[in-house]
């Protein structure tokens, strides 16, 4: 209760400057300056600022259209491609044996994709590979996981194919081959 007692006093204080600046520097009869401009952009910023504090909703309400111009200049009205190195530094931990290192690499990028099987696969391999066997649940969770937050069947399918080949005593995926072709890859081009 406090905090909105103290934003509608400053608020209403920011206003009654804003509009006492405004109104002096308007009506004078100075030239119009650097001076008399900036004083102005003061007043206008002061205005602004007692918008902000006695009624933020409202100025989201309002200056929405302005933000959806400016992310529709400068944000790509797409989702991003998926940038060529995606999931090359997580092989590359996991061949060289940097497992935890891997891990942290595949959270971090299916963060940001997360409609991506083959992260999701390596990084169920991977969990699948370590020794522990609370690692072997880590991989039937990120499994879990990775069905639920993939919503192509296409790709669940291949998750849940992936999960199925572990179970069976296989590993989907080879860190050292995929490291190699990666490395083979990036040398060609």
């Amino acid at each position: 209760m406090l905090i909105i007692v103290l934003r509608w006093l400053l608020g209403t204080a920011s206003a009654a400057w804003g509009v006492w600046s405004l109104r002096g520097t308007l009506s004078s009869s100075a030239p119009f300056d650097g001076h008399t401009a900036l004083a102005v952009g003061y007043a206008c910023l002061a205005l602004i600022a007692a918008a902000v504090l006695i009624a933020p909703d409202f100025v989201r309400l309002i200056s929405r259209p302005l933000f959806v111009l400016i992310e529709s200049l400068y944000l790509p009205s797409e989702k991003a491609e998926k940038p060529p190195l995606t999931f090359r530094l997580g092989r590359y931990y996991a061949a060289n044996g940097r497992l935890q290192d891997a891990e942290k690499d595949y959270l971090r990028m299916l963060r940001f994709y997360p409609e991506e099987t083959d992260g999701w696969i390596e990084l169920i391999t991977l969990y699948w590979t370590w020794k522990p066997a609370k690692r072997k649940r880590d991989a039937v969770h990120a499994c879990e996981r990775g069905v639920r937050e993939v919503n192509d069947s296409a790709k669940r399918l291949a998750i849940e194919k992936a999960m199925s080949t572990l179970k069976a005593g296989e590993l989907p995926v080879n860190f050292v081959a995929l490291a190699e072709r990666d490395k083979a890859q990036k040398s060609a081009g």
